[in-house]
């Protein structure tokens, strides 16, 4: 399963694409810092799952959310989209759910949650 990360934390995009690298079943084909490298990105490379932060200095993730959506109505099927994020707002996920954001994960709490849910969707899908 080919992955993608959206996150604009150094540290944090190091720290989850480590431990996504170290699952066998996942391959980490790019990441990106800001909404506008991601929608780029993504339209080339073409994930099999994309993994983005909502909250971003340049940008938001619900920016990209919609512009994936909109990919998805013109073009078919498109990328399973996972949220990993600091703010856990009920409201917020549900806006994600509603512009098809597959799951949720607490970015400070759940990096293990959210490598094991793609294990299992790459298990699946294989």
């Amino acid at each position: 399963m080919r992955v993608f990360v959206v996150e604009e934390s150094v540290a944090l995009s190091i720290r989850l694409l480590e431990r996504l690298r170290a699952a066998p079943e996942l391959t980490v084909i790019g990441s990106a810092q800001t909404v506008a490298d991601a929608v780029r990105a993504i339209g080339v490379l073409a994930p099999d799952v994309v993994i983005t932060d909502t909250e971003m200095a340049e940008g938001s993730g619900f920016a990209l959310l919609h512009v994936m959506k909109a990919r998805q109505a013109v073009g078919g099927a498109g990328p399973r989209v996972l949220v990993w994020t600091g703010c856990q707002d009920p409201r917020r996920q549900a806006l994600a759910q509603g512009l098809g954001a597959e799951a949720h994960f607490d970015k400070a709490r759940e990096v293990d949650l959210l490598v094991d849910y793609c294990r299992r969707a790459a298990a699946r899908n294989g």
